[in-house]
């Protein structure tokens, strides 16, 4: 084992890069969506085009993932016709669905 110093400023670089990333797959889909995701602003819309052995509803899934670890609200859109899942990032909060009882 090999101990050697470092700056406070490195190491809070490589805290908040890692903090991202924490309790998630880190497929390079997924990091790739989450940099996308966390440079996007409020209004910004992107589309995700996927192959056709792939779910169009997975792909959803995926993108919202990716959002909840950025702690963006996104509004998620498949387009089926064009094989692209498009997404935009919103300002107010998401829907929440009432239990039933």
């Amino acid at each position: 084992m090999r101990i050697e110093e470092v700056s406070l400023r490195e190491v809070q670089e490589v805290w908040e890069t890692n903090r991202r990333y924490s309790a998630a797959s880190r497929s390079p889909e997924m990091i790739a969506l989450v940099d996308a995701l966390s440079k996007m602003d409020v209004g910004d819309a992107r589309a995700i085009g996927y192959a056709e052995e792939r779910t169009p509803n997975n792909v959803k899934l995926q993108v919202q993932k990716a959002a909840k670890l950025v702690g963006k609200n996104v509004n998620v859109v498949i387009d089926e016709s064009q094989l692209r899942v498009m997404f935009s990032v919103m300002d107010r909060p998401a829907r929440r669905r009432r239990a039933r009882t």
